[in-house]
């Protein structure tokens, strides 16, 4: 009779860890969420226009965005072509009156 005490008690036992187990459901949900993996799901057709229309506003808004940034790098190097084309102005003015001061410099010394 002890031995069947015995038993009943390790049943009870196990009975009691499979109610206070936190893990003893999880083989059940790895197994279910292999199996979504597995079988992919139909997209409708509603749901295939909206992923199409949302690429389209996506690519919209990128493209947008380049032609701002291209916007910008044009004004950009349209100032500073400006300012290049001022300051080669300015150096040229300046080395023409660099070689005539020159030249007059020469010319004195040869009068001399």
């Amino acid at each position: 009779m002890s031995k069947s005490k015995g038993a009943l008690d390790e049943q009870q036992d196990e009975k009691e860890y499979e109610e206070d187990d936190l893990y003893q459901d999880l083989d059940d949900k790895i197994k279910m969420i292999s199996n979504k993996r597995m079988k992919p799901e139909k997209i409708s057709d509603k749901e295939t226009k909206i992923s199409e229309e949302s690429q389209k506003v996506v690519k919209k808004m990128y493209y947008d965005l380049f032609v701002e940034q291209l916007q910008q790098k044009l004004e950009r190097l349209e100032k500073e072509n400006d300012i290049l084309k001022r300051n080669i102005g300015i150096l040229y003015r300046t080395a023409r009156v660099e070689l005539k001061r020159k030249s007059d410099i020469i010319a004195r010394f040869d009068k001399n």
